[in-house]
């Protein structure tokens, strides 16, 4: 079925939470459910890319912040993103933001870009995990920056930010939190996320 407005969801949780998984899960289903392409732009993707790089003064000191467990300055990511919209965007995808904004600042500067390019009012999937299963999940993930205690770190980070984050987008105008329980098996949070996009939707349209 085709919407004569595309939907923009945002998917924010700690690291660990599953962001990246039900993101790729809720990219198949919009196009099946709905039609369309999507944009969909993953920030740990772009890092990735950028650290790809040699020689690169910007780049060791990326190496470095990761490494302490550290999150990354906001200026980053917005190039990154940002680059992305204006590079691919073409105004009629589904949006899906995998992995930011990460802070108030940074979900500042996104509402902007969302209101020049008219994709309010936008979905924001907030998937919640207990500390624990995050703390498992990033310790199988055996990556070299994932260390006990630089996951530890960016456990700390984000228990700052995500709070705030919250406030921001329960109460601010043009946005829908979906509150998903993160913590249950692959196939039922994406279950969870399928109907509580499909009832919103409905009432965007």
């Amino acid at each position: 079925m085709q919407r004569s407005k595309p939907l923009t969801i945002i998917f924010i949780g700690m690291q660990g939470s599953g962001k990246g998984t039900q993101a790729t899960l809720l990219e198949q289903w919009l196009k099946e459910r709905y039609g369309g392409e999507v944009f969909r732009y993953e920030t740990g993707e772009g890092f990735r890319a950028l650290l790809s790089r040699e020689g690169n003064h910007t780049v060791q000191l990326i190496r470095e912040e990761l490494m302490r467990g550290h999150l990354l300055p906001e200026f980053l990511s917005v190039h990154l993103w940002g680059g992305a919209f204006i590079e691919r965007f073409t105004g009629t995808e589904h949006i899906i933001a995998d992995g930011f904004p990460r802070s108030l600042v940074e979900a500042g500067i996104l509402h902007t870009a969302l209101a020049f390019y008219q994709r309010l009012p936008a979905l924001v999937v907030y998937l919640s995990v207990p500390e624990d299963v995050a703390l498992e999940r990033l310790a199988k993930r055996g990556r070299a920056d994932d260390t006990p205690e630089a996951i530890r770190e960016r456990l700390r980070f984000w228990r700052e930010r995500i709070m705030p984050l919250l406030d921001f987008y329960d109460w601010r105008d043009g946005y829908r939190l979906l509150r998903i329980h993160g913590e249950k098996s692959v196939e039922e949070v994406h279950e969870e996320i399928q109907q509580k996009v499909e009832a919103v939707a409905e009432l965007l349209r």
